[in-house]
């Protein structure tokens, strides 16, 4: 037998939703029925429909999805109430309608859920926009139209919109206000960020003039945008006058519906003046002076001079480069550097030299050098840079005593039997047909100092040129001056005019590329590569495997040989050392030292022989660990200590390695 009830409670959702089930005395007393009638009642309490009215724009699948009681399952007060707080987290229905009545059938609970909808959106309406387009914010308040008013909703709408322009840099976009207008048309007011000033403050120096010139992005009446803003500190800081750049964005006091943009910056020293000396391979005992101001009429104009005397004593006594000269030397130079030349975005220097120096390129020599010059660098546009570079120079070199070409003679009669001299027979130290072993010993002599001094005076052609060099560059570091991420590729061409000598054309390609990686840590690599094009080289005009610049954890100048091409390659991985100790992390050094774990690679081709008869390796290769540190009044410095894997051809005793010095990062 069924039980058969008329509506046996009806509650709604009050604003406790503690309570709201009237009538539902003691619901169902199983203790009244007998056992075999236990199976009829729990079909009584089993949920067998659920109805909902009172819906006309959502749909009641979408209220069902929301709510646990479901048909098939127990009927219970406590689901039942908190099945109301969720419809009314919907947010399309008002509040006090939102009520559940149950009614027992014959088959068991009948639950409808009674509710009423708010007032309909019939369109959407955006006032204040300029930066996205009314249509893309139409497009995310879509879902709004056709649907009851919904607070909870139009809520998430706006959140979207404000991210939007979040996404795009504009921090301080907002929705100001919010309207429905009887013919169901919301209205959207926004207020999109814009500055009303811009204030600089701690430039002492710098003029701001100037400074503007780097935050074009950032203008009164404009709105704000932080991507912008990041891209214009990054060029600000890139001109290595400033310490550290902050922003502050505060609330207009003349136009509260405005921000103001307070820069804060933090000037570095300037200018310099340093004298002091010392003892080096290729200068022996030297003295220096020198001044630079990198921040001239406070508009980061750039001027220097440096000179250098160098006595030659101890020059090659502590190091064994056998091939440096040990004569004084003198360096020269001065530079100006104009980043806005007349007013325009145009970059110029114009530079001018005089050098007498040991030379590293040609063994046992002296270069002199006098030259001057002017180079210009312009933007493009799309991160490139288009460059030119004219230059005039007079070159000179002069060896003393006979050592090279006495060198040159022994190793022409020692290496291979001699089987170099037989490359250069067509000198004319041989009659055609004759080879180096028909020669009896004291001939073998004379023909190899023949040979010696035509190689010879090949080393020391020099002669004056007009240097004439365009160059193309890509830049996207995000800083220059520790860059962290972002590529710097250069391609450029020389071409050297001969007066009075031959002419040649040389092609170099530089390609660095920097990656992040962790907070801290950045892969760094660089390929560069060098070529003749047309014509030949002059030896002091060509290329070198080591050097400064070159392969480390060699002797730089004597292992390693030079050509009219090269390749080399360098791996970085760059950490900052001392960043995380208290009381150190904030100071320059702590700021600025680095460890460095690098790999270096080089080649050089097209002047294998030379390089064979005065024992430097065409290829080496190396790895190691260093430091970079920025030191006050000398500025950054690096120490590389490297370990070569492939052993020098006259020095096979250095297979622990060898410290390099220098300044600044390699590349």
């Amino acid at each position: 037998m069924l039980f058969s009830f008329l509506v046996l409670f009806n509650f709604i959702l009050p604003a406790s939703a503690q309570s709201g089930f009237s009538n539902i005395g003691s619901f169902f007393n199983k203790n009244k029925h007998q056992q075999n009638q236990e199976s009829n009642f729990d079909n009584a309490l089993t949920i067998k429909e659920i109805l909902i009215e009172g819906n006309r724009l959502i749909s009641e699948e979408s209220i069902l999805d929301v709510i646990n009681s479901k048909v098939g399952i127990k009927f219970d007060k406590d689901n039942v109430l908190k099945d109301l707080e969720a419809i009314d987290k919907l947010g399309y229905f008002v509040h006090d309608s939102i009520q559940a009545n149950p009614e027992q059938t014959e088959e068991g609970i009948l639950l409808k859920i009674r509710i009423e909808e708010n007032n309909p959106i019939s369109s959407v309406q955006i006032i204040g926009n300029s930066l996205v387009s009314t249509d893309e914010l139409l497009l995310i308040s879509q879902d709004l139209v056709g649907k009851p008013e919904s607070l909870i909703k139009i809520s998430e709408v706006l959140d979207r919109i404000e991210k939007k322009y979040q996404e795009r840099g504009f921090i301080l976009a907002r929705v100001t206000d919010i309207g429905l207008d009887p013919d169901g048309t919301l209205t959207i007011k926004l207020n999109e960020g814009v500055i009303d000033k811009v204030v600089i403050k701690g430039n002492t120096k710098t003029k701001e003039k100037y400074i503007k010139r780097f935050l074009p992005d950032l203008l009164p009446n404009e709105p704000y945008n932080e991507i912008l803003l990041v891209q214009d500190f990054r060029a600000l800081q890139g001109t290595g006058l400033f310490e550290d750049i902050k922003r502050n964005l505060t609330p207009s006091k003349e136009n509260p519906d405005k921000y103001d943009l307070n820069i804060e910056l933090e000037e570095k020293r300037s200018s310099s003046f340093g004298f002091g000396g010392g003892v080096n391979t290729l200068n022996g005992v030297f003295a220096n002076l020198g001044y630079s101001n990198s921040n001239l009429f406070g508009e980061g104009k750039q001027a220097s001079f440096n000179t250098q005397f160098g006595t030659g004593i101890l020059a090659n006594t502590f190091v064994d480069q056998r091939f440096l000269a040990d004569r004084k030397t003198i360096q020269v130079e001065a530079k100006y550097s104009d980043p806005n030349f007349l007013n325009t975005k145009n970059s110029v220097t114009l530079f001018t030299h005089g050098y007498t120096f040991n030379s590293y390129l040609v063994d046992l020599a002296q270069e002199k050098n006098i030259g001057l010059g002017a180079s210009i660098t312009r933007p493009l546009g799309m991160n490139l840079f288009g460059g030119l570079d004219l230059s005039g120079e007079a070159v000179q070199i002069k060896e003393f005593g006979s050592s090279a070409t006495d060198f040159l003679t022994e190793q022409l009669v020692n290496i291979g039997g001699g089987k170099f001299i037989n490359d250069f027979t067509e000198k004319g130290v041989f009659k055609p047909g004759q080879t180096f072993s028909e020669h009896e010993d004291a001939i073998k002599k004379a023909a190899a100092a023949d040979t010696a001094k035509l190689i010879r005076e090949e080393q020391l052609k020099g002669g004056k040129y007009l240097n004439f060099n365009p160059s193309l560059a890509f830049d996207t570091r995000d800083n220059p001056l520790n860059p962290r991420n972002g590529w710097n590729n250069k391609v450029n061409i020389g071409q050297g005019i001969g007066i009075g000598n031959d002419s040649f054309t040389k092609l170099g390609i530089d390609l660095r590329r920097y990656i992040p990686i962790g907070q801290k840590t950045t892969l760094a690599f660089n390929l560069q590569g060098a070529s003749k094009l047309i014509g030949d080289l002059p030896m002091y005009n060509q290329f070198k495997a080591g050097g400064y610049y070159g392969v480390r954890g060699y002797r730089p100048f004597s292992d390693l040989g030079i050509g009219s091409r090269s390749l080399l390659a360098s791996l970085e991985v760059r950490t900052p050392l001392l960043d995380t100790i208290p009381g150190i992390q904030k100071t320059p050094l702590g700021k600025d030292l680095r460890l460095v774990f690098f790999g270096d690679f080089g080649y050089v081709g097209g002047n294998n022989k030379i390089n064979r008869l005065f024992n430097r390796l065409d290829t080496a290769a190396s790895a190691g660990i260093g430091i970079r540190a920025n030191i006050p009044m000398l500025g950054a410095i690096r120490i590389d200590y490297g370990i070569p894997f492939i052993k020098s051809l006259w020095n096979n005793k250095n297979i622990l390695g060898r410290f390099n010095f220098g300044f600044s990062d390699r590349f």
